[in-house]
């Protein structure tokens, strides 16, 4: 009888954590880890949902492996490093052809630079005026994916990027999409309520 309730237990386990979530509202399992998602402020424009599992990335870390990025970037990683997520503030109004003309740019401007890497085409965001493109860069002793995303608010638009080990991307492809769908206005101009 015990044999029967392992085998039954177990099988619900795999169905739970095997399934694609609709929102991130709920638990998420990623790698058979449970993911709680709270909604943080970025660059004092925006907040989203984010795993609790990610943070800020170190100074000195960012300044090593992302020494170009400018100073109206935030950098979030995961405990291991292997997760990073960036958010970067354009102060411009644009129209949402501009803003798939700027990605459709940005996706020809890296084919151009990594003409190794495989490259999706560009697709649009759900809840969002944004699209986003992925590609997979092959490094000398392992293959990194990339999401790259563009997401149009009234008075600026916020270039999104995500990447991580290609063994850890179809856990999170679906995850990273649903976060940037739950971009919205910061915390405190929400109050309780998050669209």
């Amino acid at each position: 009888m015990d044999e029967i309730l392992d085998t039954f237990y177990l099988q619900k386990r795999l169905e739970k954590t095997e399934k694609i979530p609709k929102n991130i509202n709920e638990e998420v399992y990623i790698n058979n880890q449970l993911l709680i998602f709270e909604r943080e402020n970025i660059l004092d424009k925006f907040s989203l949902l984010i795993p609790t599992t990610i943070g800020e990335m170190p100074e000195m870390l960012r300044n090593i492996k992302y020494p170009e990025l400018s100073a109206t970037t935030t950098l979030l990683t995961n405990e291991d490093l292997t997760v990073n997520f960036s958010f970067e503030i354009y102060e411009d109004v644009i129209t949402n052809e501009e803003l798939f003309e700027k990605t459709n740019e940005f996706r020809n401007a890296l084919l151009q630079i990594k003409k190794t890497s495989k490259f999706e085409n560009i697709e649009s965001l759900d809840e969002q005026n944004g699209c986003y493109f992925s590609f997979r860069q092959q490094v000398i002793d392992a293959d990194i994916m990339h999401i790259v995303g563009y997401i149009l608010r009234e008075d600026y638009y916020i270039k999104c990027t995500f990447n991580c080990l290609l063994a850890k991307y179809l856990m999170w492809e679906e995850i990273v999409i649903l976060m940037w769908e739950t971009i919205n206005k910061k915390k405190e101009e929400q109050g309780d309520e998050y669209e």
